[in-house]
């Protein structure tokens, strides 16, 4: 493992398990200090643990704007080059069946607090010389999956969000880019694995023909939070074992790839 983040400070939102956890593991492995937060104490707390001084860990319901908002002023105090907003939920449900509380309670996690976290960190992402922000989205957000309304709508967003705000902060030297998943091996997505032919429906979409592993994801955020990728801005970059080339919009069949 290269040393790319070596005196790198990074803030990791969602990052107690799943896609999270691996991004946290990847940055502390290529030299970085990291503050994550985590709406599963239990979880948070054990990664803490695991990786020692090289990571500080604060339990967040990051829909609390005012909470992430404190986290993100605290850790970034003295430096911050790099924020990975990850935290996310989904909710099932069409449009006619979804209730108003869910949705509003995905666009809060989903959208809101990525709003959120980007606002709090510019200012101090603009003394960083490498700085870089990167969102996640989804598949789903390129193409939108049936029965997902919410979901879909909120990743779609961030996709969005992610191209105008890099135009936005181009001038100041922060890259943004997102990564839109496909199904990836992570407690979010055990429940629709866990159906041997909803997963084999799944599973015919990816041309790579294999649910990805946190890690790889993890690797690909590395990728663009690195100088690497230093002329790299703008960019909602699939990682789905080749699904969004191969099926296009209306992933009806991807059912929840997160």
């Amino acid at each position: 493992m290269t040393a790319r983040f070596a005196g790198r400070v990074a803030i990791v939102t969602g990052g107690g398990a799943g896609i999270g956890e691996a991004i946290v593991r990847r940055l502390v492995a290529e030299g970085a200090r990291v503050a994550f937060c985590d709406i599963d104490g239990a979880a948070g707390a054990r990664l803490a643990r695991d990786l020692g001084d090289a990571v500080t860990f604060r339990e967040l319901d990051v829909a609390d704007g005012d909470g992430l908002t404190a986290f993100i002023e605290h850790a970034a105090a003295q430096r911050l080059d790099i924020l990975c907003n990850n935290a996310g939920i989904t909710e099932p449900g069409s449009t006619r069946d979804i209730d108003l509380a869910t949705w509003r309670r995905v666009m809060a996690v989903d959208v809101e607090a990525v709003f959120l976290g980007c606002r709090a960190a510019i200012p101090h992402l603009r003394r960083s010389d490498r700085a870089a922000i990167v969102n996640t989205a989804s598949l789903a957000g390129l193409g939108g999956y049936a029965g997902m309304a919410a979901y879909s709508t909120a990743k779609g967003a961030i996709v969005n969000y992610t191209r105008s705000l890099a135009i936005d902060c181009a001038a100041d030297g922060i890259r943004v880019n997102a990564i839109c998943p496909g199904l990836v091996r992570t407690p979010m997505t055990s429940v629709h694995r866990s159906d041997p032919a909803r997963e084999a429906r799944m599973m015919s979409t990816i041309p790579l023909g294999r649910v990805a592993e946190p890690h790889e994801v993890a690797s690909v955020v590395a990728f663009l939070a690195s100088d690497d990728a230093s002329y790299v801005t703008g960019c909602a970059l699939p990682v789905d074992g080749g699904t969004f080339a191969a099926v296009r919009p209306g992933l009806s069949g991807a059912g929840a790839a997160l």
